[in-house]
């Protein structure tokens, strides 16, 4: 359930006191290892309303250890850690240090208070900080950020527990006060009212000093309340199916006050309180419902509570307050139809050091601050509809929308509980908590149409869903429920009712969104698991849609050559599959090229481009280059051979140049969006033209090759029939990052711009024709001309264009038809 503030519709009676509450582009500052129209595009939208601010159990315990009356009772310092690892290890705010095993809910930095609580918030934000600052994600997604918005800055407010007495008449029992209407106390910690106040917590007046808020607290309840170590109630607003605190900043009373001679109406509820139309239309009508009582002590007059998303008013004989810490409040936005309820904190972008850092800053621990940098739990509501609606806009066609606008896209919800703000500030009780079943909110039949809030959630996942413009086919929406108010599936015993509506209504969204499951999680190790569980799932779709394929006709047989890579181990493939008389593909492949390869052949073919000159520069093997191409720095203990062996053979010397990827692999990620079929000459713009028609006869033998680039650095080609590795080319620029072997294979070496064949007039003659390859590596940042010899071999560089060095293209009639590949051609 989401807890909600109460503060500003806190209202004190009778004393007057105030209480103020395109296309798709080329991109060159692409960081990924995949060609950027296959990088995933994550938004991930994170839940803040204020019950984020809970403990995995619910219970809003963020800012407590402050106040120093209630230390021993609602505001303790200190928590058990259990398996968790808090964001920091300093000691309470208030002084001192946590006993082993225990840290701290509120730590002092910089000399401000700042959260350090097993929040929700924290719990989230550590998970997703964990994940995207690891390579094993950064190099292969692109990510942003969205929460929901509030209508101007959430500030922080005192945060009160509430207790609610018990109204069934009982009999005290020896050492217990036990009144129909009022609180019980006693010295044990099982309560002996257990017929009107079945609960026991620490009692917050016990051995209170005298000329406190607890004398005249004393007076209503009993002359021995401060005597009493436990104090009796019937609820508390920590109860999993209520998760609510009181929010209101005020300097009297100090740390406790009871109202009483209440409530007004009896109860909330139809046919005696408020109906559910009131309920929904309170926000936009302002005209709040209202429990009242007329008297409280310490005497600050009459006093009423009305609800926000929790939907839950106190409306027993007596209600205690007790304060607690602190949190953040901030009005809701009404109107979320044109994506006003979702606000982007970060759009998404590749992970880069800078995109990484912005994630950092933004998910800080909170610090109890008006205008911070960090990311708070501080709306009122949770409109989910609306921030689904922004994050379609925000993924799409907004100027912050990522780009390339063909790469997959994905929404991560991450979420405490349930809807309960629609598109147009309506607002509705959680179905299932104990303000739903006030109002008869309750699931029906396992489906959530009786709640506005949820269906138009639904609606907006399927938007997202189905989403098709420009090569993007659906946006799917991932869900994942964080606390134990939402971890209740259908194997679950002992659920709440609000728990178990919760998880249908979430399994709802998730096939809406077309992943079909709910991911929950009440640990924080639950939550990484979870986390991560999703981000494979999504990497692994890159491996499943790989490059693309493209295929062939040779002979009397046809392939189909499908380009795979698997980014969390640094492996690539192309294989071939034959295409049978059905037009289906062959179950198995014919080849694949990495089976294909051995450190022998490697070692023979594969090229780069000697010294620069002003003349196209010639093919050298990789072992033979010059020692100036490999940049090695002073006093590195790499060498020019030892680099030549790992780049052949990535498990050279045992594996101690694998930096990360898989142990006897050749073949690093992919980066074109489909392999280029080259077969011999036969271009029929070019028929007729002066020479060509005896060249492409002269050709018509030649071997048919399959070009594809791969991030290890090369541009493969390789036998179209057989696999076989035919040649490997780099440019030169990348062979001095070389040495940088824990990194190099992450980057976009070789991708860009899809290599595309070309036939040309040679060295500027009318009659002399060659085929040329023409292609991209670093985005762009390098563009390239490879002339080959009549058998397909690598003959000379014709060009080069890169920061370095910039050779004259001698071609002419041809070249000019060329057009290098966007990423989502």
């Amino acid at each position: 359930m989401n807890a909600k503030s109460w503060w500003r519709k806190a209202v004190l009676l009778e004393m007057g006191l105030g209480v103020g509450l395109a296309m798709c582009m080329l991109v060159t500052a692409q960081a990924g290892t995949i060609p950027a129209s296959q990088e995933p595009q994550v938004l991930v939208i994170l839940d803040t309303s204020q019950g984020m601010a809970g403990n995995l159990q619910g219970a809003i315990m963020s800012g407590s250890g402050t106040v120093a009356a209630n230390a021993d009772s609602a505001s303790p310092p200190c928590y058990l850690l259990n398996s968790y690892t808090p964001r920091s290890t300093l000691g309470p705010s208030s002084g001192g240090s946590c006993p082993a095993g225990e840290a701290a809910y509120t730590v002092s930095v910089g000399g401000v208070l700042t959260d350090n609580s097993e929040s929700m918030i924290n719990v989230a934000e550590q998970g997703i900080l964990s994940a995207l600052n690891n390579p094993t994600y950064t190099n292969i997604m692109q990510a942003g950020l969205m929460a929901y918005a509030t209508a101007g800055t959430p500030a922080p407010y005192d945060t009160w527990v509430y207790y609610m007495s018990g109204d069934t008449p009982t009999t005290a029992s020896p050492g217990a006060e036990c009144t129909p209407g009022a609180f019980g106390y006693g010295s044990t910690s099982g309560s002996t009212c257990a017929a009107n106040d079945p609960l026991s917590v620490p009692n917050p007046c016990y051995k209170a000093p005298k000329g406190g808020d607890c004398a005249p607290i004393a007076n209503i309840i009993g002359s021995g309340l401060t005597s009493a170590p436990y104090l009796y109630i019937s609820q508390s607003s920590d109860d999993p199916q209520i998760n609510d605190v009181l929010y209101w900043s005020t300097s009297y009373p100090s740390g406790n006050f009871v109202t009483y001679d209440g409530p007004h109406p009896s109860n909330p509820y139809p046919p005696n309180g408020y109906s559910l139309s009131r309920y929904e239309d309170q926000i936009l009508s302002g005209s709040y419902l209202l429990e009242t009582y007329k008297a409280t002590a310490p005497n600050i007059g009459a006093f009423a509570t009305s609800p926000t998303d929790a939907g839950y008013i106190p409306y027993s004989g007596e209600v205690w307050y007790a304060r607690r810490g602190l949190a953040f409040d901030g009005n809701p936005v009404t109107n979320g139809t044109s994506g006003g309820q979702g606000d982007l904190y970060i759009p998404v972008a590749p992970l880069n050091a800078a995109q990484i850092a912005l994630f950092n800053k933004t998910m800080a621990p909170e610090q109890f601050v008006k205008g911070g940098s960090e990311i708070v739990a501080g709306s009122e509501y949770a409109p989910t509809a609306g921030a689904l609606t922004a994050a379609l806009t925000d993924l799409t066609t907004s100027d912050k929308a990522p780009q390339p606008a063909c790469a997959p896209k994905y929404v991560i919800l991450i979420t405490n509980g349930q809807p309960t703000m629609g598109l147009h500030g309506h607002v509705y009780p959680p179905l299932g908590s104990a303000a739903g079943q006030g109002y008869g909110e309750v699931l029906s039949s396992g489906s959530a149409d009786n709640d506005n809030a949820v269906t138009e959630a639904i609606t907006a996942v399927k938007k997202l869903a189905n989403y098709t413009n420009g090569g993007l086919n659906g946006i799917k929406t991932y869900v994942l429920g964080v606390g134990a108010g939402v971890n209740c599936p259908p194997s679950a015993t002992n659920c709440t009712t609000e728990a178990s509506d919760s998880y249908t209504v979430l399994k709802d969204l998730a096939v809406a969104g077309k992943t079909n499951v709910v991911y929950s999680a009440d640990t924080a190790a639950a939550f990484q698991q979870a986390f991560n569980s999703i981000l494979n799932n999504i990497a692994a779709q890159i491996v499943t849609a790989s490059g693309g394929s493209s295929s062939a006709v040779i002979g009397n047989s046809s392939y189909e050559y499908v380009v795979t890579s698997n980014p969390s181990l640094g492996e690539g493939n192309m294989s071939a599959y034959l295409i049978k008389s059905s037009g289906n593909l062959a179950s198995t492949a014919s080849w694949d090229i990495n089976a294909e390869m051995t450190t022998s052949n490697r070692s023979s073919v594969l090229y780069s481009e000697g010294p620069p000159t002003t003349t196209p520069g010639p093919i050298t093997p990789l072992t033979s280059m010059d020692a100036a191409a490999f940049a090695i720095p002073s006093g590195s203990t790499l060498t020019p051979s030892i680099i030549e062996q790992y780049t052949i053979d990535p498990s050279y010397d045992s594996g101690n140049y694998l930096g990360g990827r898989q142990s006897g692999w050749y073949v690093g990620l992919m980066t074109a969006n489909k392999p280029t079929y080259m077969g011999p000459p036969n271009d029929p713009n070019l028929l007729g033209s002066t020479g060509y028609d005896s060249y492409a006869q002269s050709e018509s033998g030649r071997t048919p090759l399959v070009l594809v680039g791969s991030n290890d650095g090369f541009l493969y080609a390789v036998n179209a029939v057989s696999g076989s590795l035919v040649w490997g080319w780099m440019p030169r620029p990348l062979v001095q990052d070389l040495q940088d072997y824990s990194t190099f294979w992450q980057g976009p070496n070789m991708a860009g711009m899809r290599p595309r064949v070309v036939d040309a007039q040679a060295g500027g003659s009318s009659s002399a024709w060659a085929t040329y390859i023409v292609g991209g590596a670093q985005q762009g940042a390098i563009q390239y001309a490879l002339q080959l010899t009549s058998t397909g071999a690598l003959n000379s560089e014709a060009w080069e264009q890169d920061n370095a060095n910039s050779i004259t293209p001698t071609l002419s009639v041809g070249l000019s038809k060329a057009r290098f590949s966007t990423p989502c051609s």
